[in-house]
């Protein structure tokens, strides 16, 4: 099994010697067909996109106020946009660093979701428990130690699965750095 959230696991299941090599020969390959991972990873980059249009494309001039209300065509036409936005950045980056790029994707979804963790987590305690909701101040330097732990990571696994081209890297590296940059995404 070769899934895309397997890969940090502990265990790892192997097919038979010779399943895959018959009609599968990518990285992505899951029950001996050929798949690439890439997809998922586009679908989470839309979704962050998706989710915050209105900063990412709402400069534009024609953009709606909001994706729940108004004419249909302008706000099908923007959410279209924004879910184009990971797609070409697939086609223009090297596969590799797609996968490089997982865990500054992940992070920024954590992030996105610490707020409500942090401010609603203890008020569901029964009554008589203690009752807790962090700052927005704490909330915020959670946020950014998470990204930017992602953007770590990313360049680290981006250095072990690129080959040794060191520009390469560096360029790679610099992208990550602005998608780093791209923080202010997450808001609490």
């Amino acid at each position: 099994m070769n899934g895309l959230f397997a890969k940090l696991t502990i265990l790892e299941l192997r097919a038979e010697v010779g399943t895959c090599s018959g009609s599968c020969n990518s990285y992505a390959c899951f029950k001996g067909g050929p798949a690439e991972g890439e997809g998922l990873i586009l679908v989470l980059a839309g979704g962050i996109s998706l989710h915050h249009w209105d900063k990412l494309l709402g400069w534009l001039p024609r953009a709606p106020v909001t994706m729940h209300g108004g004419p249909l065509l302008p706000r099908l036409s923007f959410a279209l946009l924004a879910l184009a936005l990971p797609m070409a950045a697939g086609l223009w980056l090297n596969r590799c660093w797609l996968y490089a790029g997982l865990p500054m994707l992940w992070a920024v979804l954590l992030a996105s979701h610490l707020p409500l963790s942090m401010r609603e987590a203890g008020m569901v305690l029964p009554a008589g428990w203690p009752h807790w909701s962090a700052e927005p101040h704490v909330i915020g330097f959670c946020q950014t130690t998470t990204v930017l732990i992602g953007a770590v990571g990313a360049i680290i696994l981006g250095r072990r699965m690129l080959e040794p081209n060191r520009k390469t890297w560096l360029l790679g590296s610099m992208m990550v750095g602005l998608a780093c940059a791209g923080r202010w995404l997450v808001t609490f």
